[in-house]
């Protein structure tokens, strides 16, 4: 099993985390569950996440 992820991507954390807090910090780097470069932040800023290690598939991610 993966080890708990450090850092998450916007999509991820919507999918694995119980909420979404008003203010984070984000920066450019790697997914720990998808494995996508893309903006992220920790999880505690979606609540932490619930089972997420059974969501294993990587995501395309488009940045506008």
């Amino acid at each position: 099993m993966k080890p708990y992820p450090k850092w998450t991507c916007l999509p991820c954390g919507k999918e694995n985390g119980t909420q979404q807090r008003a203010v984070s910090c984000w920066h450019y780097g790697k997914c720990d569950v998808c494995e996508t470069n893309a903006e992220v932040t920790e999880p505690r800023d979606f609540g932490h996440f619930n089972k997420w290690f059974e969501k294993k598939t990587k995501q395309k991610i488009t940045i506008k």
